[in-house]
């Protein structure tokens, strides 16, 4: 039996506090709060569509994604949404599905909004899709060109981000292969250039390019240095894009 109600967009909602408690740090402490009156809680839900609510309950119910049902139109609200009841897993899925819809018409949406709502292996894959496709993306989009050069995000510069991810994927691949041996030399030869800059439009060969909807918890570059790049490399780079 239920004991909980959940209104969402007018439509009631109910479910078990024992199971979203465990599962999600938010609604741990949005029922907290409730559990004093003494009566079934009603939590009013704003700002998400009862049908983004239905795949969060899913997700939370079936603990997991399989046979996860959703239209690609939808995935970047239902990350907004995992994103806000701190479900790790739904929102490694759901970055998972948007790396793979990434293209010249919504990559700058997506960019941003991955930076936006703290999408970290969604916005590196973004940075590498732009990277790789940079001259096709600043001719083909003028979006493309003002995420670069025109006003920054909060607390972000998207130039420099991109250099950085450059310098650390690009300038920093012998050190892996000293560090690793033969068998990253031998890796490396088989794989190609994870950030070639050419006017065909290719997906980019990150960490999370090809893997399932479980992204593993692995980050390519945990080995490598952060990278050190002044504003004068910043400037050279900017006003040669420009031209």
């Amino acid at each position: 039996m239920s004991d909980v109600q959940f209104r969402v967009e007018g439509r009631a909602f109910y479910a078990h506090k024992i199971i979203l408690v465990n599962a999600s740090p938010r609604f741990k402490s949005m029922l907290a709060s409730k559990s004093a009156e003494g009566t079934t809680p009603v939590v009013q839900i704003n700002d998400i569509r009862y049908d983004i609510f239905q795949l969060v309950m899913q997700y939370l119910y079936k603990g997991g994604c399989e046979d996860f049902d959703i239209d690609q139109n939808d995935v970047l609200e239902l990350l907004t949404a995992a994103t806000f009841f701190q479900l790790d897993g739904l929102v490694r899925f759901c970055e998972a599905r948007c790396s793979k819809c990434v293209d010249l018409d919504n990559v700058v949406a997506t960019y941003v909004h991955a930076k936006v709502y703290n999408a970290v292996q969604l916005l590196e894959y973004c940075q590498g899709f732009l990277l790789q496709n940079l001259v096709a993306l600043l001719s083909y989009d003028d979006g493309v060109r003002k995420l670069l050069f025109g006003k920054r995000l909060h607390n972000h510069d998207v130039l420099s981000g991109l250099l950085l991810t450059l310098q650390a994927r690009w300038l920093y691949q012998p050190l892996r292969i000293l560090a690793n041996g033969q068998d990253e030399l031998e890796r490396s030869r088989d794989r190609k250039p994870a950030f070639l800059i050419t006017p065909s439009v290719q997906a980019p060969l990150l960490h999370i390019s090809g893997h399932g909807d479980n992204i593993p918890a692995h980050h390519g570059d945990s080995d490598v240095p952060r990278p050190g790049f002044n504003r004068q490399h910043c400037q050279h780079l900017q006003l040669t894009w420009q031209m």
